[in-house]
C-alpha cells in the first residue's frame, strides 16, 4: 500500500530519502491517511485479481489403452494477487475485476485449490 501512495505522488519506491525530501514524505503520508480514511468508510468493495502469466498448459498423460497422442489441457485461470483496490502497480497487469471483493477472494483461493487438486491427480497417475 505504501508503494501505491508513493507512486500516486510521483515517487519511486526504493528511492533513498534524505532530509531534503521531508516535504514529499509529508505529502505522501497525508495522502495515505486520506486514502485510508476514505477507503474505510466504504460499504462495498470491488475485487481486483491479477492474472498469472501462463507459459504453457500442462500436457495430459494418455490413459491406459488410449492410442491418441497426449494433448494440452485447457489452461486454468490462475492469479498472483487480489485486492479490494486497484493499486498503481496493478494498473498495467492483466486484471479480472469482480463486482464484489468477497467473490474475488473466493475465486483466488478456489483457483489455488483447483491447481493443487490437478497437480495431485497428475502425480497419482504417474
Amino acid at each position: 500500500m505504501v508503494d501505491h501512495f508513493i507512486r500516486e505522488n510521483g515517487g519511486t519506491p526504493n528511492t533513498k530519502v534524505t532530509l531534503e525530501d521531508q516535504g514529499t514524505v509529508m505529502k505522501i503520508a497525508q495522502y495515505g491517511y486520506s486514502f485510508l480514511e476514505t477507503f474505510s468508510k466504504q460499504k462495498h468493495y470491488k475485487g481486483y485479481l491479477v492474472r498469472a502469466v501462463q507459459e504453457q498448459p500442462a500436457i495430459q498423460a494418455p490413459q491406459e489403452g488410449d492410442s491418441k497422442e497426449p494433448e494440452a489441457a485447457a489452461p486454468q485461470e490462475a492469479f498472483t494477487e487480489f485486492s479490494p483496490f486497484l493499486f498503481e502497480h496493478m494498473k498495467d497487469k492483466d486484471l479480472l475485476v469482480m463486482d464484489d471483493y468477497g467473490l474475488a477472494v473466493d475465486k483466488y483461493f478456489g483457483s489455488i485449490t483447483i491447481k493443487k487438486s490437478e497437480k495431485e491427480q497428475i502425480e497419482d497417475k504417474a
